[in-house]
């Protein structure tokens, strides 16, 4: 152990006497309660100071929640609908087979397509597929959907006449806004039709926009065999009874449909020049 001088052991007792010599701070004494009255009452904190803020709070709340619930909003708003998703066409796979831009047949091109036969055709198509028609007219392409399972007459029918060119370079000869376009008529009058007529067969659908449906021919026999006409617009049974062979829809170019002209039911419309298909294709959808 290291030797201490005389002088720092001096110095040391003197620190130490100093430090025992110091005298401490005292704690501070604990604060005594106030002694309160009999029938004290502690003053109110926050929004208790004010009981008239508190109600209008309250009216304020209850108002904004009865607004929303009266206009159906925030909390109370109805769940959006879900956009229905629409069954994509087979049809639309097959467009350009459908597409045909060549010239309507005229003149003598026109006159070698037979018009007239003898009876309806014998079933040929495969009532469990679904058929795709592209009526090209000088308006743009028509794209119908053929479903055998609403009218499997009316379908292998208007198969048949498509294949044979029966349809092309026929005019639309009645075309009534927003009602109907009308057409398949080798007169071009609305009298005529292949020498034959269809059977009815039940109607399972509506005339909606797009529905496409047998017309009956001017002459008034019971049902035609190849005119047919495309509703513009939704139409209600008062205005068209159920009476016409539905068998198919417009999958692709009711733009077209809307632009086709041809002459109507009024006087006014006597002297429009028709519009044409120019070729009808029928194919299979895949």
């Amino acid at each position: 152990m290291p030797k201490t001088s005389k002088r720092a052991a001096t110095r040391r007792a003197e620190k130490i006497a100093r430090a025992h010599a110091t005298k401490l701070p005292e704690a501070p004494a604990p604060k005594k309660k106030e002694k309160r009255g009999p029938g004290y009452t502690p003053p109110k904190r926050g929004l208790a100071r004010y009981p008239w803020a508190i109600t209008l709070t309250i009216l304020i709340i209850a108002a904004a929640i009865g607004a929303m619930y009266y206009y159906k909003i925030g909390p109370f708003a109805p769940p959006k609908p879900q956009p229905k998703t629409a069954a994509v066409s087979p049809c639309l796979k097959v467009v350009k087979q459908l597409t045909d831009s060549s010239p309507a047949p005229t003149g003598a091109a026109f006159n070698k397509i037979q018009h007239t036969y003898k009876a309806p055709p014998a079933m040929s198509i495969n009532t469990n597929k679904i058929y795709c028609a592209g009526i090209n007219t000088n308006r743009g392409l028509i794209v119908v959907e053929l479903d055998p399972k609403l009218a499997p007459e009316t379908v292998n029918n208007f198969v048949f006449l498509a294949q044979h060119h029966f349809y092309d370079g026929l005019k639309f000869h009645r075309v009534v806004p927003n009602y109907i376009i009308q057409t398949g008529d080798p007169k071009g009058d609305g009298s005529g039709g292949p020498g034959y007529t269809l059977p009815a067969e039940p109607v399972k659908g509506n005339y909606t926009a797009g529905a496409v449906a047998m017309a009956k021919p001017a002459s008034g026999t019971a049902n035609n065999g190849s005119q047919f006409f495309i509703c513009v617009s939704d139409q209600p049974a008062k205005e068209l009874t159920k009476s016409y062979n539905l068998f198919g829809h417009v999958v692709q170019g009711m733009d077209v449909v809307k632009k086709i002209q041809g002459p109507g039911d009024q006087p006014s419309q006597k002297n429009i020049t028709p519009d044409v298909i120019t070729h009808l294709v029928v194919v299979t959808a895949p």
